[in-house]
């Protein structure tokens, strides 16, 4: 009996428990602060810098200009370098030789104590992929700022109409669709034609309207294809007087690179013959 009850006072009692593991959870939590400061703190005296332009990612046709802002610590001196990359020869552009090399770098001196914006001149670049690279150096240490990878495309979508085609004579529009070698917005136009080639009516998606502001449908594309979007509702076959019809298609890429196409169909009213 006096055995059980010394180890009776020796077990830990259920307070103590508590205690013990909330004391322990609150040095685990400021251990873990302490290690987070402790990461953070060389950061805020370090060259950061920001590319503003391009973004990454980005398409463009043209690109003048590359742009960013630079942000040096007080009592920090240092230099910052931007490289910018041909991707498919490895190349780097050199701005003092006006030319590309293997080791082609813009080094410039931040100022102190500031955020410093800065712009440089691009030579004209052509199509392909480019990657722009910031890095500085502090205390004899390069270290990457940021990235920015970007496609110079120029060349514009092609887009055709398929199974229609130019001259054509229709019964409907149902076939209204064809071929697109690129990503890209597509809409389409269904106008009717007067027999001087003016443009007297235009499909907007529920009636014949004189409005050009409303011809533009909408049109999605998948696997070289492109057809009307499934929100965009073609006339029906009763809705389709006899005449001529310009069916048009403008495609625009990520760039801006327009192209576009067209065809002319005819409809024609069957003669209708007397019944017996």
């Amino acid at each position: 009996m006096t055995q059980r009850r010394l180890s009776q006072k020796l077990r830990p009692s259920r307070l103590s428990r508590k205690l013990f593991w909330i004391t322990g959870e609150v040095v685990l939590v400021f251990l873990l602060w302490v290690n987070v400061l402790a990461s953070d703190r060389p950061r805020a005296h370090l060259i950061g810098t920001t590319i503003s332009s391009p973004t990454n990612g980005s398409i463009v046709s043209s690109i003048r200009e590359i742009s960013g802002e630079t942000l040096c610590p007080a009592g920090l001196s240092g230099a910052v370098q931007i490289r910018l990359r041909h991707v498919a020869t490895g190349k780097f552009w050199d701005w003092a030789e006006d030319r590309w090399n293997d080791n082609g770098v813009l080094e410039f001196i931040p100022s102190e104590g500031t955020q410093t914006p800065w712009r440089v001149l691009l030579p004209q670049l052509a199509e392909g992929r480019y990657e722009l690279e910031c890095s500085s150096i502090d205390s004899g240490v390069r270290r990457c700022s940021g990235n920015s990878r970007f496609l110079v495309d120029r060349t514009a979508p092609r887009v055709s109409f398929f199974p229609l085609h130019d001259q054509e004579t229709i019964d409907d529009v149902f076939e209204i669709g064809g071929e697109i070698d690129k990503p890209a917005e597509i809409k389409f136009t269904l106008w009717r034609v007067s027999v001087h080639g003016e443009r007297t009516a235009c499909w907007n998606g529920k009636t014949w309207d004189s409005d050009g502001a409303k011809s533009a449908l909408p049109a999605s594309s998948a696997h070289g294809y492109w057809f009307p979007a499934a929100e965009t509702t073609l006339p029906k076959a009763d809705e389709i007087e006899s005449g001529t019809y310009l069916i048009s298609a403008t495609a625009v890429d990520g760039a801006g690179n327009e192209g576009r196409a067209a065809v002319t169909v005819h409809k024609a009213n069957l003669p209708r013959f007397a019944k017996d």
